[in-house]
């Protein structure tokens, strides 16, 4: 996005290390750009960040408990493996309701 007025052009960038460098060559462009017509009257940049909305999801639903085969498949798994972390994991999912 970019908008001009008042001998500023505005520019909107996506991300930081975009806008960082446009910050950063700024001079350069300002003086390349005022050779242009319509930004004869250019005093400089403006440069912002603007990230793209980040996509809305709907909330979850509400997943069916477990059947009561399926709880003790995940308890008998569980003892099945030597890492305690994956144990308890797989206890604590058995044991929702």
């Amino acid at each position: 996005m970019a908008a001009y007025e008042d001998g500023i052009l505005c520019i909107a960038a996506q991300h930081h290390a975009a806008a960082s460098r446009l910050r950063y060559l700024q001079q350069q462009y300002v003086e390349q750009i005022k050779m242009l017509p319509a930004f004869t009257g250019l005093n400089g940049l403006k440069v912002i960040v603007e990230p793209l909305p980040s996509p809305r999801f709907a909330s979850p639903q509400r997943l069916p408990a477990l059947s009561a085969e399926s709880r003790q498949a995940l308890l008998q798994a569980a003892t099945l493996f030597n890492d305690s972390e994956l144990n308890q994991a797989m206890s604590r999912i058995a044991s929702k309701k």
